[in-house]
């Protein structure tokens, strides 16, 4: 053979592709589609060794039925130079199919990264177990785990923990890039270093999408931080996927056993609740406190008494009434008392619309009206210029 082609080998090359920790199966096809290498964990399910070998095309090993077909198509689109998704089952199993172009010595070949995401034929312990277990990432769901936590409190009643809610921001932009299949897939490997991470006795649970549950120990605050900084350390290396990189950080919210919660149902929620405060600050990690508490619950119960009051006409219109201090006279009736607005409230696309239409059929002169706002209005050079436009309403 002329080249080197001799010397080449393709299982060689499958092992030095940067496709980290691939949680599944690396197939090499060349340019018509013949398997000429395969590695990675579950292979034996994807194919059956003891019925196929090497150099087997793709419509033998995977063949396409109605209903169930995309990789042969996959296939060609990726030679043209597109790294495609699909899915197509192989035998009981539903199976992500990532193909990604690669030019190898022997020219344009293409990667096939497979996922097998559900089996059908498994028994039935094994399904009930998975049940206590999440499909995409391979731990715990958040219900084990807050069992486990509560079981562990029980066990070891001297013990301080900490129970964290954590979001991997960052996972959009992979899910947008390259599609969900493909986001599964860096979840897993994004997973896969907290993990690592975590110390004896310490877990991981996922809630849903992106967030996830852990329970690790509490030496105090101090420590609990730089263990949470430790842990998005592990993300200033880019997440591989196929062959793009993506950078990931954390989010994270904190309640602490025994100091915030003697459950560990209510060390969840509170941990939720610190996780909030973290979304809307920007910081990388907040504490829970009664008085974040105290917060959430009055903004839970407050719209939903005002539009009951609402409707039950219980709001009452108060004046302002100008009075000579000299005689004690009521010289005018003033304007009403001043409306509280939020950003919120204020940025809504049909905001002026809703303002002017509330003025018109009230019949409110707008120099009557006083709208109130927090600092954070003008905080914001965006807000700052729409409150230029309410201005002129008062014009």
């Amino acid at each position: 053979m002329a080249n080197g082609l001799e010397n080449w080998d393709p299982n060689s090359f499958l092992d030095d592709l940067p496709v980290e920790d691939t949680p599944g199966v690396k197939l090499l096809l060349n340019s018509v589609g013949l398997l000429i290498a395969g590695r990675g964990e579950g292979i034996h399910k994807v194919l059956k060794l003891d019925q196929h070998s090497l150099w087997e095309s793709i419509d033998t090993l995977f063949p396409e039925t109605s209903g169930n077909r995309g990789l042969r198509e996959a296939h060609t689109s990726a030679l043209r130079g597109d790294s495609q998704s699909c899915r197509q089952r192989v035998s009981s199993m539903d199976v992500a199919w990532e193909l990604v172009p690669v030019d190898t010595k022997r020219g344009r070949e293409v990667l096939a990264l497979a996922i097998i995401l559900t089996d059908d034929q498994l028994p039935v312990e094994e399904t009930q177990e998975l049940r206590k277990t999440d499909r995409t990432t391979g731990i715990s769901t958040r219900q084990t785990l807050v069992t486990q936590a509560e079981e562990t409190f029980n066990r070891q009643l001297d013990t301080q923990w900490a129970v964290l809610r954590l979001k991997i921001s960052g996972m959009r932009r992979i899910n947008q890039a390259l599609g969900q299949n493909m986001g599964d897939h860096a979840l897993h490997k994004a997973v896969g270093r907290i993990v690592r991470s975590l110390e004896e006795g310490e877990r991981v649970g996922r809630v849903a999408g992106n967030e996830f549950i852990l329970l690790i120990h509490h030496k105090g605050d101090d420590h609990t931080v730089e263990r949470i900084q430790a842990m998005d350390l592990l993300f200033d290396e880019p997440v591989k996927v196929g062959l793009l990189q993506f950078m990931l950080h954390l989010n994270v919210g904190i309640a602490r056993y025994p100091q915030d919660g003697s459950t560990a149902q209510d060390l969840d929620r509170r941990a939720t609740i610190a996780f909030e405060r973290t979304r809307r600050s920007g910081f990388h990690y907040s504490f829970f406190s009664l008085a974040l508490e105290d917060h959430v619950l009055a903004y839970s119960w407050v719209p939903a008494e005002a539009q009951r009051a609402l409707r039950e006409c219980e709001f009452q219109l108060h004046y302002q009434p100008v009075v000579d201090t000299r005689t004690g006279e009521t010289v005018s009736i003033g304007k009403p008392v001043a409306v509280n607005m939020t950003a919120d409230t204020i940025t809504a696309p049909d905001f002026l619309k809703r303002l002017d239409s509330a003025l018109a059929q009230s019949k409110l002169p707008p120099n009557w009206l006083t709208l109130e706002l927090t600092e954070r209005v003008f905080s914001s050079p965006e807000l700052a210029a729409e409150m230029v436009t309410v201005s002129t309403l008062s014009a």
